[in-house]
C-alpha cells in the first residue's frame, strides 16, 4: 500500500486545516484523562496480561470466511442493501444538519445486561470497548462471546450499538517483537508502563488485519451493529501513541505510520462493506516529536463513503476556534461527525458546556461516559444534547 499525496486535494480542503492539528484524544475511565493512557472505563474487566508465556507465532493464519459469521438479528431498517442484505452505510450523502444527536454510553462490556438496565431512556446507544487480547486468545482462535453478549444487550433494549476493539497495547502476548517502556501520562495517572508492538511493523499489521477480517466476517452482516470504530495503529482506540521519547529510535517515521493507517482503513473497509465505520483521529506524537500524518490519513479515509470522523477529547473548554473543531464542522457537511468526552465523573454544568460545543460542530453522536449517563443530576444536559440543543 502506498501513500498518495494527490488525495490531499479533496474538495473539503482539509489539508490546510489539519496540518497543525494537536489532538488530545482520550478513552480513559478517570475524569480528565489524556489520549496517551486509556484504561478501561467504569468497571471494565482488565485486559489479559502481556506477561503470559508466548505461544508459537504463525504468520500464515488462514483467512476467515463469511461462514464464521454470527447469526443475524432481524433487520428493521429499510433502504438500499449490500450483498449481506444489511442496509448500506450512508456516510457520503449526509446533509450535515442532524435533527437529534445520538447519546452513546461509553462503557465496559463486563456486565452488559446491568449496564443497559442502568441507562436512562435519553441514551440512544451503547459504545462497547474490548481488547484484542480478550478476543483472539491464540493465533486464529477467537472467543466472540463477550461481543455477542454486549450486542444482544444494547440491541435488545432498542438502542444502537457501537463496537471498538482496540489493538496496540491490548495486543495478545503471542504477537512478536513487543516493546516494554515507561512514559509520562499527559493525564493525572503519572508514570505508566506499557507493552505494545510497533504498530507500523509488517508483522503486527499482518496479525491485526487478519483479526479485522475475522471481526468483519462475524459482524458485518449483523444489522444490530450500528457502527464500528477503526483501531489498530495507536496505543488504544485512537491514532495516538504514548508520548515516549524512544519512538524515533524504535523506527517510527511519519511515512511508515501513514502507510500503516492506510492499510488498516482499507482492511476495515473490505471487512465491513455494509457497516458504518468511524475514525477516532489525531496526531500520534505530540511531545518529543511532532508527527504530521493527519492530512494524508484523513484524505485517504475520505475516499470511502462509509467512514465517519470523531475526536475523543471533548471538554467544556473546547474552543470553537480550534482547528480540530473547524475541521469536524467542515466534514459534517458531507458525513456524520462525533465526539467522545475527555473523561467521566462530570457535573451537569460541565456537560452542558461541552455539549454546546458538540452541537455547534453539527455532531450526530457523542460518546458520554457511563457514570455521567446514569447520574440523575445530568439528565437536563443529556436531554439538551439528544434534542440537538432544542
Amino acid at each position: 500500500m502506498s501513500i498518495s499525496p494527490v488525495r490531499l486535494a479533496l474538495s473539503l480542503g482539509i489539508t490546510a486545516s489539519l496540518g497543525a492539528l494537536v489532538l488530545g484524544s482520550s478513552m480513559s475511565s478517570a475524569p480528565q484523562l489524556s489520549s496517551d493512557h486509556v484504561p478501561a472505563p467504569l468497571a471494565l474487566t482488565a485486559p489479559s496480561s502481556h506477561a503470559k508465556a508466548p505461544v508459537q507465532h504463525s504468520s500464515s493464519r488462514q483467512p476467515v470466511t463469511a461462514a464464521a459469521a454470527a447469526p443475524q438479528v432481524a433487520a428493521k431498517a429499510t433502504g438500499a442493501t449490500g450483498s449481506s442484505g444489511k442496509p448500506l452505510a450512508s456516510g457520503g450523502g449526509y446533509n450535515g444538519s442532524p435533527q437529534s444527536v445520538t447519546v452513546y454510553a461509553y462503557s465496559s462490556h463486563a456486565d452488559p445486561t446491568r449496564v443497559v438496565a442502568s441507562l436512562p431512556a435519553v441514551v440512544g446507544g451503547v459504545s462497547w470497548i474490548f481488547g484484542w487480547n480478550q478476543i483472539e486468545t491464540a493465533p486464529g482462535v477467537y472467543n466472540w462471546s463477550s461481543v455477542d453478549a454486549a450486542i444482544a444487550a444494547s440491541s435488545g433494549s432498542g438502542r444502537k450499538t457501537m463496537l471498538r476493539i482496540d489493538g496496540g497495547a491490548t495486543s495478545p502476548s503471542w504477537v512478536p517483537d513487543q516493546l516494554t517502556f515507561s512514559f509520562q501520562s499527559m493525564g493525572p495517572q503519572g508514570e505508566q508502563t506499557v507493552t505494545m508492538p510497533r504498530t507500523w511493523s509488517a508483522t503486527y499489521l499482518a496479525d491485526f488485519t487478519t483479526f479485522i477480517r475475522a471481526f468483519g466476517a462475524r459482524y458485518n452482516s449483523n444489522p444490530a451493529v450500528t457502527r464500528v470504530e477503526m483501531t489498530g495503529g495507536g496505543y488504544q482506540g485512537e491514532m495516538a501513541l504514548p508520548q515516549w521519547p524512544g519512538w524515533i529510535g524504535a523506527g517510527y517515521t511519519d511515512s511508515l505510520m501513514t502507510s500503516a493507517w492506510e492499510q488498516l482503513i482499507s482492511t476495515y473497509k473490505t471487512a465491513f462493506p455494509n457497516t458504518q465505520l468511524g475514525m477516532d483521529y489525531g496526531e500520534p506524537l505530540q511531545t518529543y516529536y511532532h508527527s504530521n500524518i493527519d492530512p494524508a490519513v484523513l484524505a485517504y479515509a475520505r475516499t470511502f463513503s462509509n467512514v465517519d470522523f470523531q475526536q475523543n477529547g471533548l471538554k467544556a473548554t473546547t474552543s470553537q476556534s480550534w482547528s480540530v473543531f473547524k475541521t469536524l464542522q467542515s466534514l459534517s457537511a458531507t458525513t456524520r461527525i462525533g465526539w467522545q468526552l475527555w473523561g467521566g465523573n462530570n457535573n451537569e454544568s460541565y456537560l452542558m458546556s461541552a455539549f454546546q460545543v458538540a452541537i455547534a460542530s453539527h455532531a450526530s453522536y457523542v460518546e458520554v461516559y457511563l457514570n455521567d449517563c446514569v447520574n440523575p443530576a445530568n439528565a437536563p444536559a443529556l436531554a439538551y444534547l439528544a434534542n440537538n440543543g432544542k
